[in-house]
């Protein structure tokens, strides 16, 4: 009885750490979110620049622009990453769910 209720604990501990790591998989989903919102908001700005640079003529303000768009494609690759991981972390959440259900059964 001592190691059915010793199961039980060891159980919840896992479900717990399950839960924990459910949480910090979505506060990921929620950071890739919020770069993807800026990457946006970027992508705007360097079109706009972009335009402008065209209409203009600027060298200059075109190549600033190619670097910007660079750098707006690290950020998106950076959120996916992050996606990916966070995704990661769901799977093993889930998996712990599992494991901790079969040791209360």
């Amino acid at each position: 009885e001592a190691q059915a209720a010793d199961m039980l604990v060891e159980a919840a501990e896992v479900q717990a750490r399950a839960s924990e790591i459910h949480a910090q998989a979505i506060d990921m989903q929620a950071q890739a979110a919020e770069i993807l919102s800026r990457v946006a908001e970027v992508q705007m700005q360097v079109s706009a620049m972009q335009v402008q640079a065209e209409e203009q003529g600027h060298v200059a303000a075109r190549a600033q622009a190619a670097e910007m768009q660079a750098q707006v494609a690290q950020m998106q690759v950076h959120a996916a990453q992050m996606q990916v991981h966070a995704a990661q972390m769901q799977i093993r959440a889930t998996e712990m769910q599992g494991q901790a259900a079969e040791m209360q059964a």
